[in-house]
C-alpha cells in the first residue's frame, strides 16, 4: 500500500459520525376554563387547526388542557381563540397544578382509608389564587389593625393615647394569603378600634354593596355564599364580613369548630404585621419621626414588603427573635353591641355546618 491509499483510508477512519437528529420541541399547553360543551369545543379545535392530530384533558370543573404538535397548530388555535374572545391561558397557574402528598414509615399493618382521610383535608390546606383560605373556600381577604408606636404632637397626645397605655397610629390592612397588603388605611389615632377605621374608611363603601362578590358565590349547604372578608369581633357583622361566634361557656361544637378555624385564617394578616416589623425594625421598635412622615413611612414599608414577598425574600430569624423582646402587646377592644343580621347569620351557619362535614 503506498503512501496516498494509506492517507485516504486514515481519512476515512477519522471521518465525523452522523449527528442525531434534531430533537422537536413541542409548544406549550393551552389551558381553556369555563368549557360548557366539552365534545363541542374539541371539535371546533379540530376544524380551527385543520387537524385530529393533537391532545386534550378535561377536568370536572370545565377546564381543558390542549397539547399540540407544532408551532402552526398552536398559532391557528390561538387566533381561533382570540377571534372568538375566549378566555385561555398558556401555562398552568401554581395553585391549579396536581399535588402529590407522601407519608414515610408507615407500619404494613396500618390498613387503607388514609387516602380518604387526607382527602377530608385538602380544602383546610390548599390556598387558591387568594380566593381559598384555611378555613373556608369563599374567603378574600383578612382585614385587620396594628398599632405603631409613635411620638404624637402634644396637641394630639389624648387622640393617640391607646387602652394598653402608650401613644401609637393605626395600620389598618387587607392582606392576602401571600402575606400580601391589598389594602392599607394609615393614620387613624391609637384610641380608635378597628370596626370604628373600618367603616370609615374607602374598604368598606367598596365592600358594601359589591356586585363582584356576589357575583363568585357558591352554594355551601343550600346556601349562596358571596366572597368574604375575615375580621375579629370588633367588627360589625355583615353579609360581607365574617366574624366570630360570641364565646359562651356552654358553646356548640358547630361554632367552636367556626371560630378556631376562622382564628386560624386571621393569622394571615398577624403575621404579615410581623413580618413588616422585623424586616423593618423601625416600625416594630417605634417611630420617631416628624409626625406628618409617619404615615409615608409605613407606606413606604408596606409596598417594600410586597416587593420582598414577590420575590420570596426570606426573612431573618435573628430579627423576628429582636423584635419580639422589644414588640409591645396590640391594643384590640371587642364590640360588645348586637349586631344580628339574619342574611349574615344564614352564611355563617351554612359554613360552620360545611365545616362539621369535612
Amino acid at each position: 500500500m503506498d503512501a496516498d491509499e494509506e492517507e485516504e483510508e486514515n481519512h476515512d477512519d477519522l471521518s465525523p459520525a452522523p449527528s442525531a437528529p434534531a430533537k422537536k420541541i413541542k409548544p406549550p399547553p393551552i389551558f381553556v376554563p369555563d368549557v360548557s360543551d366539552i365534545g363541542g369545543f374539541i371539535t371546533d379545535v379540530a376544524l380551527a387547526i385543520g387537524s385530529l392530530k393533537f391532545e386534550y384533558k378535561s377536568g370536572t370543573d370545565g377546564r381543558v388542557r390542549v397539547n399540540l404538535e407544532d408551532k402552526e397548530s398552536f398559532s391557528k388555535l390561538k387566533s381561533y381563540l382570540n377571534e372568538n374572545e375566549i378566555r385561555y391561558q398558556t401555562f398552568q397557574a401554581k395553585d391549579e397544578r396536581a399535588y402529590r402528598i407522601v407519608v414515610k414509615g408507615l407500619h404494613p399493618s396500618i390498613n387503607g382509608g388514609i387516602g380518604d382521610r387526607v382527602l377530608r383535608q385538602r380544602r383546610r390546606c390548599r390556598l387558591v389564587g387568594g380566593v381559598e383560605s384555611w378555613y373556608s373556600t369563599e374567603c378574600l381577604k383578612n382585614a385587620y389593625g396594628c398599632h405603631i408606636e409613635i411620638d404624637p404632637p402634644a396637641a394630639e397626645a389624648v387622640d393617640h393615647h391607646n387602652y394598653k397605655g402608650w401613644s401609637s397610629v393605626v395600620l389598618f390592612a387587607m392582606v392576602d394569603y401571600r402575606y400580601r397588603f391589598q389594602y392599607v388605611d394609615i393614620g387613624a389615632p391609637g384610641r380608635c378600634n378597628d370596626s370604628y377605621i373600618f367603616q370609615s374608611s374607602s374598604l368598606s363603601k367598596m365592600l358594601n354593596p359589591c356586585p363582584l362578590l356576589d357575583s363568585k358565590s357558591r352554594k355551601i349547604c343550600g346556601v349562596d355564599v358571596p366572597v368574604l372578608l375575615i375580621g375579629d369581633s370588633a367588627f360589625r357583622f355583615s353579609r360581607n364580613l365574617m366574624k366570630p361566634y360570641s364565646y359562651s361557656t356552654d358553646q356548640t361544637i358547630k361554632r367552636k369548630t367556626f371560630n378556631y378555624n376562622l382564628s386560624k385564617s386571621r393569622r394571615v394578616v398577624e403575621n404579615a404585621f410581623g413580618h413588616v416589623k422585623a424586616r423593618f425594625r423601625r416600625v416594630g421598635m417605634g417611630l420617631h419621626s416628624h409626625p406628618k412622615k409617619n404615615a409615608v413611612i409605613i407606606m413606604a414599608c408596606c409596598v417594600l414588603h410586597n416587593i420582598l414577598n414577590v420575590y420570596n425574600s426570606a426573612i431573618d430569624e435573628a430579627c423576628k427573635a429582636a423584635l419580639g423582646e422589644h414588640d409591645k402587646e396590640q391594643p384590640h377592644q371587642s364590640n360588645t353591641s348586637t349586631d344580628y343580621s339574619r342574611p349574615a347569620e344564614e352564611i355563617r351557619s351554612a359554613i360552620a355546618d360545611y365545616l362539621c362535614i369535612i
